[in-house]
Order: C-alpha cells, then structure tokens, then sequence
C-alpha cells in the first residue's frame, strides 16, 4: 500500500475518536489489530479542511504520522508497496484483514483469502471460448488512449499536451469537465449486442467504474455516475438488457482499487510555463462549484 492509499485508512485528527490510539498518536508505533476500527467514509475525510487532516505512511516498519502537501507529494511505485505492520499482514499494500466492518456487504464471500478460495468456476464461463469487453467511459470523449483521466495532468506526457491544445489547461478544464461531454448520442446498445452475437461472442462485460471513480449506472454511492450527468441513462442496465435479449452472460468490471493514488494527478500543478504553481481542478472543493455546471457535485466525491 503506498502513502495515499494508507491515508484513506487512516484518517484525521478531526475523526480521531474513530480511530484506535495508536492510529490517531503523532508519534510512529507499531500498529495493532485495532486498526480494523475505522467507521468512517471518504465523504467524512474530505469534509476535514486539507490544512487539519494528519495523514498516515509506512516508514521503517511503523506506521508514521504526518501533515501531506498535495503539491510535492507524489505516489510509490505500484511494484515497491510497503508490507503494512498490522495483524493479520497484507498483499500487495492491501490488509488481509478488512479495515472497515462489514465491508464485505451481505454477499456470500468475506473479503479474506481464505473465503474468496471457495469460489468455483460457473461451468457456463468453462465452455464460453469468447466473449467481449466494452472499456467506455468519460475518458473516451477525447479519443486519445487509455488512462487519459490521469495522464492529461501529467504536463509533459502526449495526453496532456493533447489536453492542453484541443481542451485547454486542466486548471480550468479537467477531468470533470469531459464527464459533461461523454452524452452517448449515437450509442445503440441494442444493434452493437447483435453485431457481437453474430461475431460469436457466447458473454459480454461492460466498465462500470475504472480508476476515475465515474460509475456508468445508476449509481447511489455518489453523484459522479452516468444517469445524473453526460449521457443521464443507466448505461450499465442498457447494456445488461441488451446482451440478455440476445442471449450473451453479463458481467461487470470495476477497476477502483487503483483509484486512490491514480488520480493524484489532478492534485498538482505544471512546474514550469506561464502557469506553474496554478492548481489543477483536482483541487477544487464543494464550495468552488458555485456558479459552475457542476454546482452541487463535490469533486472530492469520487
């Protein structure tokens, strides 16, 4: 787990109280099982003032905590993720043990190794030699790659120089603002399941949230979701009626175990040119909205 997915298991003094002490000490100690006592969500977090919040890194073993600055940080490397001092260890900076109760739903899996080992094959997906998967989201309005929510705030990359010219700079026009454009006005579920029938495919699988946090349905965990803004429909139940009426198996991906640190991006700013040191919108906040198209949706949300 790097810094910034830690920090999201970590959280603030303001919440301390829903922390164990050992978490919630301005000093480094060893963490305990205690860390599975966090009760609060992201919405709280964010709803901390940035200059209050105490985040939480992985230093020597212990577990340290500090104040963030979102300018300079920058994430650890996906394959250098520190082993989390806590019970029960952890896979690729991710706890064995659930941080937060119930996180596993009413489903009939627990979010354990030992749990998750019970699954068994459907038999339908060991006959099935072919299927399709449909990658589509916001991140598609601008045609130019995958991970373009991310990269078109990396100044020097092709993405963010392709950002810059035909959207502008993302101080002003980021992310947020291509969720508005992704309207589907030409999408005909129904004639593309048909066109993948004939082609052979025996199951389909559609994005229903990638690293961006945008979800593609109905959504009732946040805002950012396909029916209230861009195309205002359920395109994930659009795609599941479809690939039924024409027989196909459907499933779902979700990709939001990256999401944490893969969007720190927006969270900085160019360092050098006419507008180093200006904020990226990844910055902006509830309030700022004010005025704007996206006025009541918090960006902090996703």
């Amino acid at each position: 787990m790097n810094r910034r997915q830690f920090q999201k298991l970590a959280g603030t003094t303001a919440l301390a109280t829903a922390l164990s002490p050992v978490l919630a000490a301005p000093r480094a100690r060893k963490a305990a099982s205690s860390v599975d006592r966090l009760t609060y969500d992201y919405s709280q977090f964010c709803a901390v003032p940035e200059r209050q919040r105490i985040f939480h890194a992985v230093r020597g073993g212990t577990i340290v905590s500090e104040r963030l600055d979102e300018r300079s940080w920058r994430p650890t490397d996906y394959s250098a993720l520190a082993a989390l001092p806590i019970v029960g260890g952890s896979t690729d900076g991710v706890p064995l043990t659930p941080p937060l109760p119930q996180l596993a739903g009413q489903g009939p899996f627990e979010p354990s190794w030992e749990s998750l080992l019970q699954y068994a094959c459907p038999d339908w997906y060991r006959d099935a030699k072919f299927g399709i998967w449909n990658h589509w989201s916001p991140q598609c309005v601008a045609e130019d790659g995958d991970w373009y929510a991310r990269n078109l705030y990396e100044q020097g990359s092709m993405q963010g120089r392709f950002h810059r010219e035909h959207y502008g700079h993302p101080s002003r026009v980021g992310y947020k603002d291509l969720c508005a454009q992704w309207t589907l006005l030409n999408w005909q579920p129904e004639q593309l399941m048909a066109v993948y029938r004939r082609a052979g495919a025996q199951f389909f699988l559609a994005l229903a949230n990638h690293h961006d946090g945008f979800d593609t349905w109905n959504s009732r965990h946040h805002p950012w979701n396909a029916q209230n803004m861009g195309p205002r429909r359920d395109v994930i139940g659009d795609w599941a009626s479809a690939a039924r009426h024409e027989g196909l198996r459907f499933g779902v991906s979700v990709h939001q175990a990256r999401n944490w640190w893969w969007f720190q991006t927006a969270h900085g700013s160019d360092s050098s040119g006419p507008l180093a040191g200006v904020a990226y919108d990844g910055r902006l906040r509830l309030e700022d909205g004010k005025g704007q198209w996206w006025e009541g949706y918090d960006p902090c949300a996703v």
